[in-house]
């Protein structure tokens, strides 16, 4: 018999949705500035609703976009909050729902907000060549300035290697150091023609800040516009010029400092120049004597520079590094100078060859000499009366003040009372010096005399006593 197999065959039918991963073909803008708020359109594929926006980059946090809508499948909008953001290249990653992902590497880049503050154009005196452009850092940043460079259209000037701007300062660039330190005594960070070889040069042509107008740009250093300031005549495209100018002798100011709407009309005003630089050295003391103990502190010079410090005549008192910022603090022990009085302190940055003074008051030290002599009313036998007398002479440069002349009774005698004489206040100890009071009652170990007055220098005088020999 045989025996009939029959065999089911099922037939499943399973689709399977294959989403497309999305891709990211532009992004606009490319860059904004880390003191707020970017609105970003992303020109694609393949993003999906509910798809999300970040900026990363490596080391920092990411920043996600929002809020984040998907108009179409190729097209994005998102916000981003750049404020105190780190600067430099970030990636644009579109995650969809599904967990596919699209990457623009490098898409946005995140610029500091490093304003022009202060343009100074319409000199007191024609062709003074003082000019100067302040720049303010808005930034809670250290910003490396290396490559940075100031435009007028015309011509172009750039930031020398190693060259830092710290976080909420200002540095300030003039035409001629020699020129601008007269004008207004103070020596400038940075000089675009070269005149004080104390003052690091800008490299490339001269900016010629023209009186009836000009725009003035800033650039990073791949080219990147920062900031553009326009006045007079002067335009730029998507800036409005302050169109009244300045009183000749005035700068243009920007108030409040980090107000930036690109109308210059509203972000600037006319005033006294007040160009304020960065570098600056502190020298804690001012003043004090040979022996006297420094510290001197700096800002404003070039990165991981040798400082050199000399004092005086005295050169290479001290020697040191920058640390990344641009600033030192160094010590030093002041040393004796051909002259009392004004002596200057200079720290020189040997890669930047800035030199910035301070001066320091050096005291002329006194210096007291004494001679001490005994006379004997008769031989040297018990009972007889000693005196001893000590001279003192300033033969010092300085004042001496609170003067304070001590002597023991010698061994084997007995203080005679009231034979003490001299200028000043006595005091008597009775406990071999540990404790001095105005009495003289026995038994008097020793005898001080506090000075009543300075004694200048080449001042000289006396103080005695008597004793008996037991």
């Amino acid at each position: 018999m045989k025996k009939v197999i029959y065999a089911l065959i099922f037939f499943i039918s399973i689709t399977a949705q294959v989403y497309a991963q999305p891709t990211i073909s532009e992004i606009t803008p490319t860059i904004g500035i880390n003191k707020g708020t970017i609105s970003v359109t992303i020109i694609g594929s393949g993003f999906q609703s509910g798809a999300t926006v970040i900026l990363t980059k490596f080391g920092i946090p990411d920043i996600i976009g929002t809020p984040t809508t998907v108009i179409e499948s190729n097209t994005i909008t998102t916000t981003f909050d750049l404020k105190s953001v780190p600067i430099g290249s970030y990636s644009v990653v579109v995650t969809n729902p599904v967990n596919q992902s699209g990457t623009f590497t490098d898409g946005l880049k995140v610029i500091p907000q490093l304003l022009i503050s202060e343009v100074y154009y319409d000199t007191k005196t024609s062709g003074q060549y003082d000019e100067f452009i302040e720049l303010f850092n808005n930034t809670p940043f250290l910003i490396n300035l290396s490559g940075y460079k100031i435009s007028d259209i015309g011509a172009t000037v750039t930031f020398p290697s190693k060259s830092v701007f710290p976080a909420y300062s200002t540095i300030t660039i003039t035409r001629r150091g020699t020129v601008s330190y007269v004008s207004f005594g103070k020596k400038f960070d940075f000089e675009w023609q070269s005149s004080d070889s104390d003052i690091p040069d800008m490299s490339g042509g001269v900016i010629q800040l023209s009186d009836s107008g000009e725009a003035i740009i800033l650039l990073d250093k791949d080219g990147s516009i920062i900031d553009v300031v326009t006045y007079e005549n002067g335009t730029y495209t998507g800036v409005i010029s302050h169109t009244a100018g300045v009183v000749k002798g005035q700068s243009l100011q920007r108030e409040p400092p980090n107000q930036d709407t690109d109308n210059c009309n509203d972000d600037f005003t006319g005033g006294t120049p007040t160009p304020t630089t960065l570098r600056n050295i502190l020298v804690l003391p001012t003043s004090g004597t040979v022996g006297t103990f420094v510290t001197i502190t700096g800002q404003g010079f070039f990165a991981t520079e040798g400082i050199i410090v000399d004092f005086g005549t005295t050169t290479t008192i001290a020697t040191t590094t920058t640390d990344a910022s641009g600033s030192f603090s160094t010590t030093f022990t002041a040393t004796l100078q051909p002259d009392w009085g004004s002596v200057t302190v200079s720290a020189t940055g040997l890669t930047s060859k800035a030199k910035v003074t301070m001066e320091f008051n050096l005291i002329p030290l006194p210096l007291l000499k004494f001679d001490k002599q005994v006379t004997s009313s008769g031989s040297a036998t018990p009972g007889a009366t000693l005196t001893y007398t000590l001279y003192y002479e300033n033969i010092g440069s300085g004042t001496a003040t609170n003067v304070v002349i001590t002597d023991a009774i010698p061994d084997g005698t007995i203080y005679i009372t009231n034979s003490a004489s001299g200028v000043g206040t006595i005091f008597y100890s009775h406990d071999g010096g540990l404790i001095y009071d105005g009495l003289q009652s026995e038994p008097v170990t020793h005898i001080r005399w506090e000075l009543l007055s300075a004694l200048p220098p080449g001042g000289s005088g006396s103080v005695s006593f008597k004793v008996r020999i037991e």
